[in-house]
C-alpha cells in the first residue's frame, strides 16, 4: 500500500512538503518505509521509480566496494600507503566493471554477478605452496 500526504509541514521546516508512506505486510511483519519530497505525482511512481532506482546507483557500487573488494579495509598507518590502496580498489572495480560491459550480451548472470560472487567463481587466483625446513 503506498500512502500520499500532500502539504505537511513539521514545525522546524521553512516550506510543507508531501510525504510518501510505502506499508508492507509480510512473513516477517509490518515494513514501513516514509519519504519526504516535494516531487508531485503518482505515490508509487515517486517512491518505486525514483526513490528506490536512486538507492542501486550510489549504494550499489558503494556496498560492492565495501563487501566485494574490503576497500574499507585501509589499515596502514601512512595517509599514501591508504590512498594508493584505495586507488587499487577503485581500478579493480574498474576492471570489474568493464568485464562485466564486455560479456553482458555473451552472458547474462555475468552482467548481473556481484563482485564477491565473481571473485569466488571466476577470479582465483593460482598457487603452490612450497615448503622447506625453515619456511613455507
Amino acid at each position: 500500500m503506498n500512502g500520499y500526504l500532500e502539504d505537511y509541514q513539521a514545525g522546524s521546516w521553512s516550506r510543507p512538503r508531501k510525504i510518501v508512506a510505502k506499508v508492507e505486510i509480510n512473513e516477517q511483519g509490518i515494513n514501513r518505509r516514509f519519504v519526504v519530497t516535494n516531487l508531485s505525482g503518482d505515490p508509487r511512481g515517486i517512491y518505486d521509480g525514483f526513490y528506490v532506482a536512486r538507492g542501486h546507483v550510489p549504494e550499489g557500487p558503494i556496498g560492492e566496494l565495501k563487501h566485494g573488494l574490503a576497500l574499507d579495509r585501509l589499515s596502514s598507518h601512512r595517509f599514501v600507503a591508504n590512498d594508493l590502496r584505495l586507488g587499487l580498489h577503485m581500478l579493480a572495480y574498474a576492471i570489474v566493471v568493464l568485464f562485466r560491459e564486455a560479456t553482458a550480451s555473451r552472458v547474462p548472470e555475468v552482467a548481473r554477478a556481484e563482485v564477491s560472487t565473481l571473485r569466488a567463481t571466476l577470479f582465483k587466483v593460482g598457487a603452490s605452496v612450497e615448503t622447506s625446513v625453515r619456511r613455507v
